[in-house]
């Protein structure tokens, strides 16, 4: 098998001591492509500089810019215009990490609808691929998604917690759907649910990294740390995600991550 890492943020300053050996250890791993995540306009430089010809020995990057919503209050006045500069100069580069939180202090405020609005109608007129967040936003953000016209690029829903019948509808908007560390929770029924619903080809693994790492079979000590000592999550953990799933879903991980970001 070969694989790709559909969400995660290689520019994260806590992976940074780590990303060469984090990069050997996917591509030795079986891990083909890799898509990277900005959070804010802060590291859209860092997220940048990642998209380079293949380094030998490493996973190609795919690169994705945007302000995350727990960032949208903070951004700065004519960001989405200076977004819409740095897109076009990335031509393969897709939008995000965008979407809704509803679990934040407030519920979701005027400013995380502007940004995710402006993000999406950024995607749609560029035709680029956007990556969503919707802890805790599920039905709104889906409300959203289903109100409106197929997407010309493709949805990426990351870390979906959303419930699975709507699954098909969401395949009509051109909708993916990706989950990662949390389907190794023995506990986590509903994951199970979803893998059990999603249609082929319509599904995605991710890490998340450095967020979410997995829970890993005894005695297997984590690879990487962050200063504080705590586990960090990265590519190469992909293929033992990939051992939590229905056989049915793993022929069609790397065609659907690739229909999104060739």
């Amino acid at each position: 098998m070969t694989y790709a890492d559909a969400h995660c943020h290689l520019q994260d300053p806590r992976l940074a001591p780590h990303l060469p050996e984090i990069l050997r250890l996917a591509r030795e791993s079986g891990v083909s492509h890799v898509h990277t995540n900005a959070a804010s306009e802060a590291d859209w430089g860092a997220t940048a500089a990642l998209e380079a010809p293949q380094r030998p020995g490493a996973p190609a990057i795919r690169v994705s810019f945007g302000i995350h919503l727990w960032h949208a209050a903070d951004a700065a006045p004519g960001w989405p215009d200076r977004l819409r500069a740095l897109l076009l100069a990335h031509p393969r580069a897709g939008v995000g990490e965008s979407g809704l939180d509803g679990s934040l202090p407030g519920g979701i405020a005027p400013a995380q609808w502007t940004a995710f609005r402006a993000q999406w109608d950024l995607s749609v007129n560029l035709r680029r691929p956007i990556s969503l967040h919707g802890r805790g936003a599920w039905t709104p953000l889906l409300g959203f998604i289903l109100s409106q016209p197929p997407h010309p690029a493709g949805v990426l829903l990351h870390a979906y917690g959303g419930p699975t019948d709507v699954l098909p509808a969401l395949a009509e908007k051109n909708v993916y759907i990706s989950l990662g560390g949390s389907i190794t929770r023995p506990g986590n029924q509903r994951a199970r649910r979803i893998l059990a619903a999603v249609h082929p080809g319509r599904f995605l693994l991710e890490t998340d990294a450095p967020d979410i790492p997995p829970t890993l079979p005894p005695g297997t000590p984590p690879a990487f740390f962050d200063a504080a000592r705590r586990p960090l999550s990265h590519p190469a953990q992909i293929p033992y995600l990939s051992s939590f799933l229905p056989p049915h879903l793993l022929p069609s991980l790397l065609p659907a991550f690739l229909s999104l970001f060739p």
